[in-house]
């Protein structure tokens, strides 16, 4: 903890905030997996402020990066302070004590997330594979023949080769 509470942040109406960022919790899963399920579940408790994928924020600094790839050594003294300063706004504008946050692509960057976080808690949700590939299937089946997903947009539906192949029989 003392760590965590000797990088004080830049703006100076945000110091106080960053003492409300003790013990984070970080949900990472893939897709699929039931991250959204836990989101719901943890965002009804009164005193946690969900974040449901602020995907931006953890690029800060690096944002045309083609990946979501990020090492412990991107996280500079001025990214951390941006993404701590961001975290503790939010907690503060929803009147909460504990923040957690939501997104899949930190699976790819947990040292930096860590390094930003060093209090964090990470959540990780794992759900089997055949499960999460009927819940993918379901998310982006082909309605009508026109290529669309369930909302009716334009899938580019990655999962028609696989379908095509056979895979669709499995229930």
């Amino acid at each position: 903890d003392a760590h965590f509470y000797s990088c004080v942040l830049v703006r100076s109406s945000n110091r106080l905030n960053a003492r409300m960022l003790k013990k984070p919790i970080c949900v990472l899963g893939a897709a699929r997996s039931g991250t959204t399920l836990l989101n719901r579940l943890l965002s009804r408790h009164p005193e946690v402020a969900f974040w449901t994928e602020p995907k931006y924020l953890w690029q800060y600094g690096n944002p045309a990066t083609p990946h979501d790839r990020r090492t412990a050594d991107e996280a500079t003294p001025r990214v951390r302070e941006y993404i701590r300063s961001e975290l503790a706004d939010y907690l503060k504008q929803n009147d909460a004590t504990r923040l957690a946050e939501k997104t899949p692509s930190n699976c790819f960057r947990v040292p930096f997330v860590y390094a930003v976080l060093p209090n964090a808690r990470f959540v990780h949700v794992i759900r089997d594979g055949r499960d999460v590939a009927f819940s993918a299937r379901e998310q982006w089946r082909i309605v009508n023949g026109e290529g669309k997903d369930r909302y009716g947009n334009e899938a580019g539906n990655p999962l028609r080769k696989v379908l095509k192949h056979g895979w669709s029989r499995l229930q």
